[in-house]
């Protein structure tokens, strides 16, 4: 979810392709965290993580969450995936 919350109020989004599940995109496992690197800082990010890192993806100028997993693919407006995040058990509850 943290990948849709980053685009939430800008006019980007979000185009993913990765071995991943659909879960584990999803997942809000510890230990992981999400880090936007602009292309030309990519390969050396890439270098200084090594195996510590997955690319999942790339930032758009499309307004749309785009997820291919190997278990499937998604394809959703992102003012749609605001309105399901701010609809929510745990946004209600704030």
């Amino acid at each position: 979810m943290a990948v849709a919350e980053s685009c939430f109020g800008k006019d980007l989004g979000v185009a993913l392709n990765s071995a991943l599940t659909t879960a584990q995109f999803f997942a809000e496992t510890q230990g992981r965290f999400l880090i936007s690197v602009k292309p030309e800082n990519q390969l050396i990010f890439e270098q200084l993580m090594g195996r510590d890192a997955t690319l999942l993806g790339k930032v758009t100028n499309q307004q749309r969450l785009l997820v291919a997993a190997i278990d499937g693919e998604f394809k959703l407006a992102l003012p749609e995936a605001k309105r399901l995040w701010e609809g929510a058990l745990a946004c209600s509850l704030k």
